[in-house]
């Protein structure tokens, strides 16, 4: 590949004020284009380089075919430890209850099950 396509690159590059730029070619480029690219931000892959991209990522294919990522497991100590969050049914209707917390009353501050379907229904119980 010869110089004058490396130099319309740094041309267009320059006018967009790109701060990088990489030319791809299935060949090889001349001892001119290298020269020029010299101490620029260009990238030339030649054919060369660009094998051994393309074998880079066909062996990594592979491997991750041969040896998939392993997603991490939890250790059954701490989904032993991990709290289970059961949520009462309403003792009136049946339905599921929410958490709340007293505002007023002589129970202020303090947390309870209420039932989900309020205020068709009242249904509470206190938590323990």
């Amino acid at each position: 590949m010869g110089v004058a396509v490396i130099r319309e690159l740094y041309g267009v590059m320059t006018d967009v004020v790109a701060q990088y730029g990489k030319f791809v070619c299935s060949s090889q480029f001349s001892r001119d284009a290298k020269q020029f690219a010299q101490g620029k931000p260009i990238e030339l892959v030649d054919v060369y380089k660009l094998v051994k991209l393309i074998n880079a990522v066909q062996k990594e294919k592979r491997m991750q075919t041969i040896y998939p990522p392993l997603e991490p497991k939890p250790s059954a100590a701490s989904v032993m430890a991990t709290p289970q969050t059961m949520t009462p049914d309403c003792p009136r209707c049946g339905s599921g209850m929410v958490k709340g917390k007293a505002k007023h009353g002589k129970n202020i501050g303090k947390w309870f099950w209420g039932c989900s379907q309020f205020p068709d229904c009242k249904g509470m119980q206190p938590i323990e």
